[in-house]
């Protein structure tokens, strides 16, 4: 008896991501899905399940058969207003917002488009994902009310291990996503680079 082909279904309920793919051949104007799978649980790691949720579209050949795929964040208030996060085609792609700091998820589609680009079979390649780090920006808005608990929390991510590199992609998405208000937003600003310029380096690399 031969084994029955695993089919995904997709929990557009409890889902975190969901994607939009535009077909070359026209038959279907939309193909939508989305990130979960109704009998499983996704990754904790949200940058880890949306580097697997990309890699197995890809792995599929769904670059090759489409104009166009963008992918967003799955929120409960309509689509029209879930948060673009990856933007893919068959020349390139385009990361915004918390993905521009998904060192992982860069990592993977620079392989692929290197493999595109050369002619060679993306289709083969697989994601490496780092120790799991992936602060929910979407959950912690407010959580920092000055500069001072931001750079707090950061000195904490650095005393945990996270490499530095993620501890700025963070600092940075964070402003980038909930600006910090001031009194004075000249001071905020400049107070913010020299931050960045200086003290995050050294409280970071020390």
């Amino acid at each position: 008896m031969s084994e029955r082909k695993f089919k995904f279904v997709g929990d557009r309920e409890n889902a975190t991501y969901r994607h939009e793919i535009y077909l070359n051949d026209g038959k279907v104007e939309v193909l939508d899905g989305y990130s979960k799978h109704k009998n499983h649980d996704e990754p904790l790691d949200k940058e880890k399940c949306l580097v697997g949720y990309i890699s197995r579209i890809i792995a599929n050949g769904y670059l090759s058969k489409s104009q166009y795929m963008v992918f967003y964040k799955h929120g409960k208030a309509g689509k029209e207003n879930d948060e673009m996060l990856v933007e893919l085609h068959c020349q390139g792609y385009k990361l915004h917002g918390i993905a521009e700091t998904m060192f992982d998820l860069k990592n993977y589609l620079q392989q692929v488009y290197t493999k595109i680009h050369k002619g060679q079979n993306y289709t083969e390649v697989k994601p490496i994902t780092a120790k799991s780090f992936s602060p929910d920006l979407f959950k912690i808005k407010g959580q920092f009310k000055n500069q001072a608990e931001l750079d707090n929390y950061c000195e904490g991510l650095k005393t945990k291990g996270v490499p530095y590199g993620r501890v700025q992609g963070f600092y940075y998405a964070y402003l980038k996503v909930h600006p910090l208000n001031s009194v004075n937003e000249a001071n905020e600003v400049k107070n913010i680079e020299n931050l960045v310029n200086s003290n995050l380096g050294h409280m970071i690399r020390r």
